[in-house]
């Protein structure tokens, strides 16, 4: 896990395999559609990563952040790709090119 005095944790874009929900009372067997997976992609900071899962966050302040989730490693479909995330320095004019 990724502690406060870390580096920065890397953006990445995981495309992955999750479950599907259409229904939310009792249905009838005869006549019911096939409900495929769903293929989802997430943009996220890496927060945490083993041989299992990865973890990431949509939020990022300098010691916290915001809305964890993690993907089974058995559900990513494609390699993730890491990010570059252009971070504006703190004290500089946004509308100022770098």
């Amino acid at each position: 896990m990724l502690k406060p005095n870390e580096c920065r944790p890397k953006l990445v874009h995981i495309t992955w395999t999750d479950s599907s929900i259409a229904d939310t009372g009792w249905g009838y067997l005869d006549g019911m559609k096939p409900l495929p997976p769903t293929r989802v992609e997430s943009v996220g900071w890496l927060i945490d990563e083993t041989h299992d899962y990865i973890t990431i966050a949509g939020g990022l302040a300098d010691t916290q952040v915001l809305g964890r989730m993690t993907i089974p490693k058995v559900a990513i479909i494609e390699p993730v790709t890491r990010l570059v995330a252009i971070r504006k320095r703190a004290g500089k004019d946004a509308s100022r090119p770098n």
